[in-house]
């Protein structure tokens, strides 16, 4: 009676060990393109600022916390897991160690490249200096 019990309890465990979805720990590739969604949005919603407050907006990678910030605060924490390469054009002003994106009161931009990876997958966003579009691409 005790074994039957014991294994019929062994047996459900194994079956919800197999049934259960794990939580993946590396980032694919549409997690990857969800961040470099999220963080155009974030890109675009600077510009829109400072177009709409007809002053300019500096959006700064703080590598060390691994977050966007403008305004003076955290707007978008980058997934971890996720590798940031920041370029920015010489005409991009310093902050915090290094060079930020600066949207003018025109929606211009100083142009900047923002590449993710993970996973060895890559996305591009590219800031255009003279729209302040932005783009999204697979390098």
């Amino acid at each position: 009676m005790l074994l039957d019990v014991v294994l019929t309890l062994g047996i459900l465990a194994l079956v919800v060990l197999l049934a259960v979805p794990r939580p993946r720990a590396s980032v694919g590739p549409v997690e990857l393109r969800a961040e470099a969604a999220q963080i155009a949005a974030t890109f675009r919603k600077a510009r829109a600022e400072a177009v709409r407050l007809q002053s300019q907006t500096d959006v700064v990678y703080d590598e060390a916390a691994g977050d966007i910030r403008y305004g003076g605060q955290s707007v978008h924490a980058i997934r971890p897991g996720i590798g940031v390469d920041w370029a920015t054009s010489s005409l991009c002003p310093f902050m915090s160690g290094g060079r930020a994106l600066r949207f003018l009161a025109d929606g211009r931009s100083c142009g900047a490249v923002m590449t993710l990876s993970a996973a060895g997958k890559s996305m591009r966003l590219r800031v255009d200096w003279l729209t302040g579009r932005v783009e999204i691409s697979d390098p």
